[in-house]
């Protein structure tokens, strides 16, 4: 398993930074102001940052990388991520109110805040659960916050899926390269799980395997 949870980790890295330069790019050529921020640090945290988070705590099986190294991984990826994407936000909010439009009238903009209450939410329920006597342990056995991980990966996956959708998308690449580009951020985002589910599909024919023996 190890080599099958290193390539589909890295190949959803590479999906990830392709995309997150190619909204760069598109936000230089529009010219830079407030808004640019937006795209440019919300990118950075989903597609690059949170995905690495999420892809070292998937590969518990990546040689070389014991538990610690990958737990550390992961708390530090999802701070950037936090970070990173709590800028985007104050910069299309800021925007939107020098403008004096409206918040939240979109699925977008309903789905971006309610993204970004679970994902920080989580990533302190995180913090708390691995803080023991005044210490930080590096091993987490917590499911409430995997299960909010998994809640949280949703929500931001649907957020940028319905950011290709928009007029700015729209206007820098077309149609039909803003639809390409939804489908290959979901599968940035999802690359990652495949191996997990690969794994836990055949656990599950195993054991069914070893009761029928029994039997």
């Amino acid at each position: 398993y190890m080599g099958m949870f290193d390539f589909w980790s890295k190949l959803s890295l590479f999906l990830g930074g392709f995309l997150t330069i190619a909204i760069w790019i598109a936000v230089y050529q529009d010219g830079f102001k407030l808004f640019s921020w937006h795209p440019i640090f919300m990118s950075f945290g989903i597609l690059f940052s949170a995905n690495y988070a999420i892809g070292a705590v998937l590969n518990k099986l990546q040689q070389g990388l014991n538990i610690k190294t990958q737990m550390q991984s992961h708390v530090y990826g999802e701070i950037i991520a936090v970070i990173s994407v709590a800028i985007g936000f104050y910069a299309i909010f800021q925007n939107k109110i020098n403008f004096g439009k409206s918040h939240f009238t979109t699925w977008h903009g309903q789905l971006g805040i309610l993204s970004i209450i679970l994902i920080s939410l989580n990533a302190l329920s995180g913090l708390y659960g691995s803080i023991e006597k005044s210490k930080f342990i590096w091993v987490r056995k917590d499911k409430y916050h995997r299960f909010m991980g998994i809640v949280t990966w949703v929500c931001l996956s649907t957020t940028l899926l319905t950011s290709f959708y928009s007029d700015f998308t729209r206007r820098r690449f077309g149609e039909s390269i803003s639809s390409l580009f939804g489908i290959l951020s979901l599968l940035a985002l999802g690359l990652n799980f495949i191996p997990s589910i690969i794994h836990f599909i055949q656990g599950k024919k195993q054991n069914l395997q070893n009761e029928t023996k029994k039997n």
